[in-house]
């Protein structure tokens, strides 16, 4: 069974009165045959005022993203991952965005080159077949990365218009390579730590699956309450146009 728990320094609040679209979100209209091109090409163009944080929205400065800790459970394998630094969102590129009004789901798939995790960390259990332990720096860093975030909503009325209320999100995502690097492993003993950093790294594919989880379900809920900051405050028409009623 595998257990996340992930801190996070900021939450979004629900405001007492509507805002309007910050000036570097452009929305795109709901009767736009290209819509789903229209979403991915505005969200491409607002990403590098998004990832510089906006108050007003309660949106995180992303670069770098810095959290408390984000700690990992996985069977006996425990990782606590303490004074995270997080780079790599300023290479961000918005590749897809489906827009599905009917059914009122969103996805959005973001590749990112190279992200990069560094932090403290203390490790004990058992990672595949062998004993780990240790205490100290880490590094990792997942390449060639493509993450899907998917949500369903709803519409819920609320100072006279209506609000977007996200539900079932999830986020996904593959790699085209992972690296894993602790520092200080058994102890010290230079020898053991460099055979299973190796070792780590030879079973790359395996490892991901065990410490990726937690990291995606960081970013999920960073991501979640993000878009809250922006859908809590901004009426749904003012972010997918409605066409006039005839």
């Amino acid at each position: 069974m595998l257990k996340v728990e992930c801190v996070v320094f900021f939450a979004v609040m629900s405001c007492l009165e509507a805002a309007k679209l910050p000036s570097y979100i452009i929305p795109c209209s709901a009767s736009d045959p290209n819509l789903n091109e229209c979403g991915r090409k505005h969200a491409q163009d607002a990403l590098p005022s998004v990832i510089k944080g906006d108050p007003k929205f309660k949106l995180p400065s992303l670069e770098p993203l810095k959290l408390p800790e984000i700690k990992i459970t996985s069977g006996n394998l425990r990782v606590d991952l303490l004074n995270v630094i997080i780079k790599g969102f300023d290479n961000a590129q918005v590749k897809d965005m489906q827009i599905d009004l009917k059914n009122k789901h969103i996805s959005l798939t973001v590749f990112i080159d190279k992200a990069n995790l560094l932090s403290n960390y203390e490790i004990s259990g058992n990672i595949l077949i062998l004993p780990i332990r240790g205490k100290g720096r880490s590094n990792i860093t997942f390449a060639g990365g493509s993450y899907k975030y998917d949500f369903d909503y709803t519409l819920k009325d609320k100072h006279g218009d209506k609000y977007m209320i996200m539900k079932n999100n999830k986020l996904d995502f593959k790699t085209e390579r992972s690296y894993f690097y602790f520092e200080n492993l058994f102890g010290g003993d230079n020898q053991l730590g460099e055979q299973m950093n190796k070792f780590l790294n030879e079973n790359w594919e395996t490892v991901e699956q065990e410490l990726g989880p937690a990291i995606t379900q960081t970013m999920s809920t960073i991501i979640t309450s993000s878009l809250n900051g922006i859908f809590d405050k901004v009426p749904f028409k003012d972010i997918i146009l409605q066409p006039n009623p005839a």
